[in-house]
């Protein structure tokens, strides 16, 4: 199932109007507003995370770094600690 796909099933449990015009976007303002916020979204194998740190993302990457290994652990350690999406 393709990205689009999974949107309009997403929309249609909504009853929201999916006529697509021949551009590609959907004649109703609200579904072509929902399928561009839909493609904004974090992609899969991403995590968002805050653009100021949390106390415990800095506290889990100073723990992790070595001055002699490598950053992307420090980094890999705080995305860890990185607040989850509120639903």
């Amino acid at each position: 199932m393709t990205e689009r796909e999974r949107f309009e099933a997403w929309a249609q449990s909504r009853n929201m109007g999916l006529c697509v015009m021949v551009d590609g976007s959907y004649y109703h303002t609200a579904a072509d507003e929902a399928w561009a916020a839909w493609q904004a979204r974090c992609p899969d194998g991403y995590k968002c995370v805050p653009v100021e740190p949390t106390e415990e993302m800095v506290d889990a990457a100073s723990e992790a770094y070595m001055p002699f290994g490598d950053m992307a652990l420090a980094i890999q350690a705080a995305i860890v600690y990185a607040p989850e999406e509120q639903q």
